[in-house]
């Protein structure tokens, strides 16, 4: 008997900014880390554990960068590492932004936005085959801080863990720009 999945856990990551009519403006793509939590929620699930987590929670940070550079990305020298458990910025107590969120219970669908710091993001769900895509859309109106903020760090929750990371280029956040991240992780 041969194993047809060859690959490990593996994440896709998109951000991209948009203008007010959906133009996209700047996008990055690359891979992203799957974080050591996320070997244990995922078995959580499997056992079907009362403590098992579904991924409920997107979170943006801005100290995913090296300091003063806003375009270059931690790496695993600055501690963007499988093992963390918070984002920097929320290790730091600087500004974040989560959206906390319910799975539709379907295969594809509308996640329900519990909670955010200001209204209007949208999280949808697509699952195919082994591949579990998150699109978070955050608009114009959301996600600003006091006026202009620099996001450089992202990270989804299975609960209170987090299950992938991605420090990546600043991206700027103001009421003229809303941004898309595509997430997929791919089991």
């Amino acid at each position: 008997m041969k194993d047809i999945y060859d690959r490990p856990v593996s994440g896709h990551f998109i951000v991209q900014c948009l203008d007010e009519s959906g133009t996209i403006l700047d996008e990055y793509e690359n891979h992203n880390l799957i974080m050591d939590k996320a070997r244990t929620a995922m078995s959580n699930l499997i056992c079907d554990l009362s403590s098992a987590q579904p991924l409920n929670k997107f979170v943006l940070g801005i100290e995913g960068h090296i300091p003063g550079d806003y375009l270059t990305p931690k790496t695993s020298v600055q501690g963007f590492i499988s093992s963390r458990s918070n984002l920097f910025s929320e290790e730091s107590a600087t500004f974040s932004y989560p959206i906390v969120f319910t799975n539709p219970g379907t295969s594809s669908g509308s996640c329900v936005v519990v909670s955010e710091p200001d209204l209007g993001s949208a999280v949808e769900l697509l699952y195919v085959g082994t591949d579990v895509k998150y699109t978070i859309d955050i608009p114009v109106t959301a996600a600003n801080g006091t006026g202009t903020v620099v996001y450089t760090e992202a990270a989804l929750y299975a609960g209170t863990n987090i299950f992938s990371m991605k420090c990546f280029p600043g991206k700027i956040k103001d009421n003229t720009v809303s941004l898309r991240i595509i997430w997929t992780i791919k089991l």
